[in-house]
């Protein structure tokens, strides 16, 4: 097809060797992508076509981290002994990543840990963190790390050439902040009074809502509503299928879930994990209540089989059931968080810091724009907005705990930052000048 369309370019395919060639192709070049074994899998590239160049399209210099997991870093050491033997081998290399960078809004992806399984079946669904740092030679903020100098000391060893360098540039100032007070909040029935909402009975994902000239919403959250519900007390709610990705429960705009504090919790309701998962409400009985489910849009799969890119999000795979009763919701709230609808955003109230998703707001004056980063330690699980534009997500369950936020996004005078806050807030927005990976929180599995 890139043929007929007139590439002239190029063509080439990037696998691990070792894996096999099932994804070449016939007169394209193969080039190979790996960590670790250099000898091993440049010897299986050479062997499989031995009269084209060698090219390691992507050297992992690093890797990825997903929510809930460990940081991952590679020793220095180690980098340079693999990019040795790749260049003492004779074949060309492109670092993946060399500079780390930032998967900014709602774009840090995820993979499935089953490759057997679709997009539908979503057990073994991975969220990425906000940061895409990588532990690569150059660091999301541009620092420059060991990797680096070990990557400069070894590409001057094979260059045959007299090749004057030029100076290494400054490193960009960072800063932190002063904390800011948080001054405001909006409740999510405020929220959604400033939303527009579609009239239907049915679970739609959020890929199949008629908004966006028709085409669907692809990010931020979801919300159903039923306007009117009677509920017995001791009732019991049920989601069947899996919900994609998560969901909170409000009656009355109140939360009735169980606050996220250790890894063990996505294993229970209102995570992907569970298939027709149950909650047990309380023993009060509500009578022309509010029923509300939100639902994120966790990451979207971006790497894995074709199947597994069929993805739809919100509630879709089964009905909702109250004591096994079918619930009918009414309205459907899309909660993108366009830069418009913040702008618009009205009745601010003097914070109530009570448990529950809201959306907060600080101010801080700067006079000077630097690099910083928000250190959300303090905070649960949400996003940030900054002058409008979402930064990213945080989870205080980590491994990241501080977001980028680049001199470029701030301006002098009064600058507004926003945290839509899943579950418990906190009353201040704290600023460091470094990205901070931890377990802060105790693990129970």
């Amino acid at each position: 097809m890139l043929l007929r369309m007139g590439v002239v370019e190029l063509l080439f395919t990037s696998d691990t060797p070792s894996s096999g060639f099932s994804g070449t192709l016939p007169g394209v070049l193969a080039t190979a992508n790996f960590q670790t074994d250099p000898i091993k899998e440049l010897t299986l590239l050479k062997k499989y076509q031995p009269d084209k160049p060698l090219m390691v399209t992507e050297y992992w210099t690093g890797w990825f981290d997903h929510w809930t997991e460990k940081h991952h870093t590679t020793p220095a050491s180690d980098f340079g002994r693999v990019l040795d033997k790749i260049l003492g081998f004779g074949a060309s290399v492109n670092f993946y990543m060399f500079h780390g960078g930032t998967s900014w809004g709602f774009m840090n992806g995820a993979d499935l840990k089953n490759k057997s399984v679709t997009a539908i079946d979503n057990e073994g669904f991975q969220p990425d963190v906000t940061t895409y740092d990588y532990n690569a030679p150059l660091s999301e903020a541009g620092d420059y790390t060991e990797k680096y100098f070990r990557a400069k000391e070894i590409m001057a060893k094979y260059n045959k050439l007299n090749i004057v360098q030029p100076p290494m540039p400054n490193l960009t100032q960072r800063y932190a902040y002063q904390s800011v007070r948080i001054t405001g909040e909006i409740s999510l029935q405020d929220i959604t009074n400033q939303l527009p909402s579609i009239n239907t009975n049915k679970l739609l994902p959020m890929e199949l809502l008629p908004i966006n000239n028709n085409s669907g919403q692809s990010y931020g959250y979801i919300i159903y509503k039923n306007s009117i519900i009677n509920i017995p007390k001791n009732s019991i709610l049920q989601i069947n299928g899996r919900v994609c990705d998560t969901v909170l429960v409000l009656i009355n705009g109140i939360l009735k879930n169980k606050i996220l504090e250790s890894k063990h919790d996505l294993n229970g309701f209102g995570f992907w994990k569970q298939k027709d998962s149950k909650l047990f409400l309380d023993s009060k009985e509500y009578k022309n209540a509010t029923l509300e489910l939100l639902v994120e849009n966790w990451g979207r799969v971006n790497y894995g089989f074709l199947q597994q890119f069929n993805q739809h999000k919100g509630i879709w795979q089964g009905n909702v059931l109250l004591n096994n009763k079918v619930v009918q919701f009414d309205k459907i709230f899309p909660l993108e968080f366009k830069k418009s609808f913040t702008k618009s955003l009205n009745h601010w109230r003097i914070p109530s810091f009570t448990t529950g998703p809201k959306l907060f707001k600080a101010i801080i004056n700067i006079t000077e724009p630097k690099d910083t980063y928000i250190d959300m330690r303090d905070w649960n699980k949400g996003i940030i907005i900054v002058n409008n534009f979402v930064l990213g997500r945080y989870l205080s369950l980590g491994p990241q705990h501080s977001i980028y936020l680049p001199a470029e996004f701030l301006h002098n005078g009064e600058n507004k930052i926003l945290v839509f806050e899943h579950f418990i807030p906190a009353r201040t927005i704290k600023f460091v000048d470094n990205l901070i990976f931890k377990q802060i929180k105790k693990q129970l599995h």
